[in-house]
């Protein structure tokens, strides 16, 4: 085999392996990022919060009065390529119909390249469905067991 062939086919699966997954469309990405629960705003908020805590976020700012909520993971450096990544989410808890809520988080993931002219910084949009499915899935829970063991009026 000469040698611009084999450096051809070498290139064509090394393009092949780096195709990117088909972009989401708006609807796709809402449908990712929400959910509805049949619990009042205030009980489906602080579920948020808790949860967020329980796996391990920081929470930077919670706001009843607007719905949302930010917070940030632990910070993983790397060597090379220097720098850091941080897990961050922003989460937008409404009131939903009666007794009702609608919550969208969405997952960020923050890099910081630490350089020779200094640093910079991007964040990019998480679409793993596990990891929401994992949130969703640990705060319909959570908002199961606070429902069964909240107080219940006289």
């Amino acid at each position: 085999m000469n040698t611009p062939a084999f450096l051809l086919a070498v290139l064509s699966i090394a393009f092949v392996g780096c195709a990117s997954e088909p972009e989401l469309t708006s609807l796709q990405k809402q449908e990712l990022e929400s959910r509805e629960f049949e619990t009042p705003k205030r009980t489906t908020f602080n579920g948020c919060v808790s949860v967020l805590q329980d796996i391990g976020y920081v929470i930077n700012e919670a706001d009843f009065d607007t719905g949302v909520i930010s917070a940030h993971g632990e910070s993983h450096t790397s060597i090379f390529p220097p720098g850091e990544n941080q897990p961050r989410v922003s989460i937008f808890v409404q009131e939903w119909g009666t007794a009702k809520s609608k919550v969208r988080a969405t997952f960020v993931e923050h890099k910081i390249a630490h350089g020779q002219y200094g640093n910079s910084e991007t964040d990019s949009t998480i679409y793993d469905s596990k990891v929401y499915r994992n949130f969703f899935d640990q705060l319909g829970k959570a908002l199961f067991v606070n429902e069964a063991i909240a107080p219940k009026s006289p």
